[in-house]
């Protein structure tokens, strides 16, 4: 054997970039076996040009792999200038993806060119998005969701099936406290606050009725600890924080039963829209939402089906695996960096993207077996993640000269060794206005159970005996009960006025004034003034709250179900009992919602001896139908026909409507007036 010789072959491999290739090592064995010089001879002029290319090339990655090496199920783009595709299989994709890049490097686009490539294999994925970017997904399939802060029903307080109450508002506890950068005083100062809010609510009970976000807050606003305390300052901290929330979404947050548990149980494709939120808000909403979909599937057991992952995509990923969250000892381990760790175990794949490497965790390094590099504007970020990936001086360097969609890239597996690829433009349209989302999105989120929180007795007891911070004590001698007989009353009672509604629960003015702020500031009801004639009424209309309130507590007026519901208006429904009221009054029998045939309906009918009259209202929409099912109804023969709206000009204009879709002998029949009209021109008992 010649020693020498396998020692200039080794090193001219070596030079070639090729000493680590097993079938090279296999060659230099066989060569030191046998001394073959034809052999020698091939060896060393295939190692001489590859060693000429690598020193005249200017890339640090020679040689590439090809295509083979590689290739995978999902294409993340071509390996160097080639068209050889490189891509992750499933089984990769499910152990997480890291990619970071400076904004304009082309990272976007690679989540479009990934996204496009799912969606034509009908696999699943959610994304969250601060930007409105991902939106152009609802063209390309007609099942795929876009969820805004207008659109959106989340209750971070509702466990996902499988998990207990109990459970749950300690990891609620805690999510809510490495999110928002709160110690273990205030953590446990929460979790106190949150189960004494879920035992005023019964939910250790098994009522399912869960309380929100403000709920939580307003017991914050008014509970009280001594001045100087620690207690003190938790408080302080804890409430500013839900108060920020709170003020950032309310409308999303207002509910018992949110959509997560459909979502959670569909495969849906899903863009969750954080636009005009506080990133720190955004973030502890992200963190939220996959600690539910973590601990949803792990209480189902539900692994990745045939190795294809259910992937999410987290743009500007910096907030929710802020670098900080690993640094507050005090506060124990983020739950986000448990998430990571374990959340492949059940079919869930993480993309994780951001434009600065060294502000994230380690555990966003640590936990993802494809680490992409793409152009990054920081020196810092630049060494931190040539660490993190094992480059050299030259593969580091590389980085800066990389343009546009071009990046390095390194897998825990398969190819070890880091190489660089261009991503192809990808197609996504950004020009999705507001209405379109809400024209596409609209009609699907209409299948989803939303339930409002029903607050309940001891909830409104327990807060009517706490005096609100920064106000004027109240007494404690029965407030909570008089908001409860004064809910009830509305309930029951839907159209009375104001003042009547103070004298029947023995109230003063301003005692019932008060009440009545209470259930307007906590959005249990909405004010609404209503002129008929010179008298103007005031009345209180409940909201979807408080008419669950209602519900639980057993008190409620039929009416209230097509109300609240959005069937028919509450001016509507009051105009019906106004009419049937004074009709009554004048000696006339009197219906609402009155049957005719094949299945219509009347909204009032009035009958006295052989004299039938028809009355029907129109306060948003009027249809020339509402009048012919009556005079063509044989069997009533209505001798009068009435259409009452809300004001002259919209009587005008429903006239003239009348008047050209009827002949006219039928115009006789037909008087439209305006409810005051009605008023003064009430039909006489005959």
């Amino acid at each position: 054997m010649n020693l020498q010789k396998i020692q200039a072959l080794a090193a001219l491999a070596n030079e070639a970039g090729l000493l680590d290739n097993d079938h090279v090592q296999n060659l230099l064995y066989a060569i030191g076996l046998d001394e073959d010089d034809e052999l020698t001879s091939d060896a060393m002029e295939i190692f001489s040009a590859k060693a000429l290319k690598k020193m005249i090339s200017p890339d640090p990655f020679y040689p590439l792999p090809d295509g083979l090496e590689v290739a995978g199920d999902i294409e993340l783009g071509k390996v160097g200038k080639s068209e050889f595709s490189f891509g992750l299989k499933y089984n990769e994709m499910a152990q997480h993806v890291l990619s970071v890049g400076r904004s304009g490097s082309g990272k976007t686009n690679q989540l479009f060119h990934v996204m496009n490539q799912l969606l034509k294999k009908n696999i699943p994925f959610w994304c969250f998005d601060f930007k409105r970017e991902f939106r152009g997904l609802l063209r390309k399939r007609e099942d795929v969701l876009v969820l805004t802060p207008e659109n959106f029903k989340f209750n971070p307080l509702r466990p996902p099936e499988g998990i207990t109450p109990l459970r749950w508002i300690s990891i609620f506890s805690d999510v809510f406290a490495h999110s928002t950068g709160l110690l273990e005083g205030s953590n446990s100062f929460l979790l106190d606050q949150a189960y004494n809010l879920f035992d005023l609510f019964q939910v250790f009970d098994g009522r399912g009725n869960y309380p929100s976000f403000k709920e939580l807050l307003e017991i914050l606003k008014r509970v009280y600890v001594p001045l100087n305390t620690r207690e003190a300052r938790y408080l302080e901290s804890v409430r500013n924080r839900l108060n920020s929330c709170v003020l950032n979404a309310e409308s999303m947050l207002d509910c018992s039963k949110d959509m997560m548990d459909d979502l959670l149980k569909q495969n849906k494709t899903v863009v969750f829209e954080f636009y005009g939120l506080s990133e720190h808000v955004a973030s502890f909403f992200i963190e939220m939402i996959l600690t539910k979909l973590y601990f949803y599937r792990m209480a189902q057991g539900r692994g990745c089906s045939r190795n294809v992952p259910m992937v999410v995509f987290m743009d500007e990923a910096r907030n929710v695996y802020d670098y900080r969250k690993e640094k507050n000892n005090a506060a124990g381990v983020p739950i986000i960096d448990t998430i990571t760790e374990r959340i492949r175990d059940f079919g869930v794949s993480l993309y994780i993207c951001t434009q600065i490497p060294t502000e994230i965790c380690a555990s966003a390094k640590a936990n993802t077996y494809t680490k992409i590099m793409m152009n990054l504007g920081n020196g810092n970020d630049i060494h931190d993640m040539a660490r993190c990936m094992g480059l050299n001086e030259n593969q580091m360097q590389f980085n800066y000269g990389l343009g546009i969609g071009n990046a390095i890239v390194r897998m825990a597996g398969r190819y070890t060794k880091p190489f660089w690829f261009h991503v192809p433009e990808a197609t996504m349209d950004k020009d999705v206005s507001d209405w379109e989302v809400e024209h596409r999105t609209g009609p699907a989120l209409s299948g989803f159970e939303v339930i409002p929180v029903a607050r309940l007795s001891p909830f409104l007891d327990y807060v009517g005996s706490l005096q609100p911070r920064g106000k004027s004590s109240q007494s404690k001698n029965g407030t909570s009960s008089v908001v409860r007989d004064f809910m009830g009353n509305v309930a029951c009672h839907p159209y009375h006025p104001a003042t009547r509604r103070y004298d029947t629960l023995g109230l003063s003015r301003k005692k019932g004034k008060v009440v009545k702020d209470y259930l307007l500031e906590n959005g249990l009801a909405t004010e609404l003034n209503v002129k008929v004639s010179k008298t103007i009424f005031n009345f209180l209309v409940l909201t979807q709250k408080g008419f669950a309130t209602c519900i639980v507590n057993g008190q409620v007026n039929e009416d209230w179900k097509d109300i609240v519901s959005g069937k028919v208006s509450f001016l509507h429904k009051f105009y019906q009992f106004l009419i049937k009221e004074v009709l009554t009054q004048e000696g006339w029998d009197v219906f609402i919602e009155y049957k005719i045939k094949d299945d219509k309906w009347v909204d009032v009918v009035a009958k006295c001896g052989n004299r039938n009259l028809a009355f029907e209202v129109a306060i948003t929409k009027f249809e020339p139908d509402d009048v012919l099912k009556c005079i063509a109804d044989e069997k009533e023969k209505f001798d009068e026909i009435r259409v009452v709206c809300k004001d002259e000009t919209t009587r005008k204009e429903i006239e003239e409507l009348v008047l050209g879709s009827v002949g006219q002998k039928e115009r006789e029949l037909v008087i439209v007036q305006t409810i005051s009209g009605l008023m003064s021109d009430m039909p006489k008992k005959p």
